[in-house]
């Protein structure tokens, strides 16, 4: 007997996310920790099937947002497992929002460190360009969570630079949490600095931007979003 084909995962708009976020909570009872947990494992489990050695190190660009939540959830998964993880964070504790708070303070509770990335401008900032080069390049996973489904417009500050030390780095993979930071969710215009993804394990379905170059692979991350909901939302 032929096996069944399997179920094609439904589209999301950048809309359509922040109400999944919503009706998961209000219509479920999930909460958005729950959603980032298992957004988080989900994605430290694909990263290890894509592990070439347990020699290889995992080091992670964290945003400010959920998307760096996401990060900070996975590197604690790696962590768990044993893994070479290394967590840089364009912003501080103080400045790191909602869920992904909870989750970076976890990771601080266990003793993982976060290094910052420092934004400067002129010599110091070419200084800190290559310092980062240097930590993304050789026998590495390097993880993108700067950006998430919501951003819009060029990245701007720390993200920048962070996201241009990604562009001369060269590390094994490239993998984005979500969408390559630097591409835009709905229409898949890369600005000029856009993370260049090997693959890009996005999370509760696909986003119309997943069609560009840079996003690489595809694979969709289940977060334990209920399907009738997904396939509700799917073209609002």
């Amino acid at each position: 007997m032929n096996s069944p084909e399997p179920t094609p995962s439904p589209i999301l708009s950048r809309r359509a996310v922040r109400e999944l976020d919503r009706l998961c909570h209000d219509e479920f009872g999930i909460p958005g920790l729950v959603l980032m947990e298992n957004a988080g494992r989900g994605a430290a489990e694909r990263l290890l099937l894509e592990s070439a050695d347990v020699t290889e190190r995992f080091v992670f660009l964290c945003g400010p947002g959920n998307n760096g939540g996401d990060a900070f959830v996975a590197a604690r998964h790696l962590h768990n497992r044993s893994r070479d993880v290394l967590l840089l964070a364009t912003h501080s504790a103080a400045d790191t929002r909602g869920d992904a708070a909870w989750a970076r303070s976890v990771v601080e509770r266990m003793g993982i460190s976060i290094e910052p990335i420092v934004h400067d401008t002129g010599v110091a900032a070419a200084a800190e360009v290559e310092r980062l080069r240097a930590q993304l390049s050789g026998n590495v996973i390097l993880v993108d969570a700067l950006l998430g489904t919501g951003a819009v417009g060029e990245p701007r500050g720390a993200v920048a630079l962070a996201l241009r030390a990604a562009r001369e780095a060269r590390p094994r993979l490239r993998v984005s949490l979500d969408l390559p930071s630097g591409l835009d969710a709905d229409t898949g215009v890369a600005h000029e600095l856009c993370f260049a993804a090997d693959i890009s394990l996005t999370f509760a379905a696909r986003k119309p931007g997943l069609v560009a170059s840079v996003a690489g692979r595809v694979v969709v991350i289940d977060i334990g979003a209920p399907r009738a909901l997904l396939l509700r939302l799917q073209g609002t």
